[in-house]
């Protein structure tokens, strides 16, 4: 952790999402896991760590006042109690590349060298992904979590298996991902132009030429994008916390 605390470090997580394919009542990122809301989890792991100069999240505008609220009962948790001063929370833009454009261009006054981007959808990346994704950032440059495809995987044209994929150079790719931040700065300045469109910051760069490394999470590492999701998450929650929920 020494050696983390050389550089500096912002984190951009994601919260904007509408949970449309959900089906809830309010966005998916606000709902309770395990006495907190969702997108709380990334929070918990960015400043567990305590590397991050400046926490940016990204949500829905009219849910900006309620999150305040939220970072205000986590501060006053004995052992958070500095957590309001690291997060800002911003409006998000219409899809999540252009959150995290926001989110880069607020933070271009700060100018860490190293930004690590995390979806709130995914509440158990855990702390050590967190710490894993800055190391080989930093040792390697620009990289991405992932696994290794275990599933058959086949291209299909209509209803019809046209091809097999080679499994064996296959990754199923998740957050968090890590880049120098001029970097990927530069890059989302470049796609915004060129009216690029991809779903994640490892595509971003590679559509400028850049290397992504890819240093190995867990199939735990959950995208809550169904209501099914959520339930799984619910029965997992009370493994990864074990800390007290926050008081209403």
């Amino acid at each position: 952790m020494s050696d983390l605390k050389q550089n500096t470090f912002a984190a951009v997580i994601t919260a904007g999402g509408s949970g449309s394919r959900f089906g809830a009542e309010e966005p998916k990122q606000f709902l309770d896991l395990f006495g907190y809301p969702m997108y709380i989890w990334s929070i918990l792991n960015c400043v567990q760590l305590d590397v991050f100069e400046a926490i940016i999240l990204t949500l829905p505008e009219p849910y900006i006042d309620r999150v305040k609220v939220d970072l205000a009962k986590l501060a006053a948790q004995s052992n958070l109690p500095k957590v309001v001063d690291k997060v800002q929370a911003i409006a998000g833009g219409p899809s999540r590349q252009m959150s995290v454009y926001l989110a880069l261009e607020f933070l271009s006054k700060l100018n860490p060298q190293y930004v690590l981007v995390h979806d709130a959808a995914r509440p158990f990346a855990g702390v050590s992904s967190f710490r894993l994704c800055l190391e080989t950032l930093v040792e390697k440059g620009a990289c991405s979590i992932g696994t290794p495809v275990s599933d058959t995987i086949k291209r299909v044209e209509g209803e019809k298996i046209v091809e097999t994929l080679d499994r064996s150079k296959l990754w199923s790719v998740q957050t968090p991902q890590g880049a120098p931040f001029p970097l990927l700065l530069d890059c989302h300045r470049r796609a915004f132009k060129d009216g690029i469109s991809v779903t994640d910051d490892a595509a971003i760069l590679e559509s400028f030429g850049n290397s992504v490394f890819i240093f190995q999470g867990s199939n735990q590492n959950i995208k809550v994008t169904l209501a099914d999701d959520f339930k799984t998450c619910q029965l997992l929650a009370p493994l990864y916390l074990s800390k007290s929920p926050m008081e209403p």
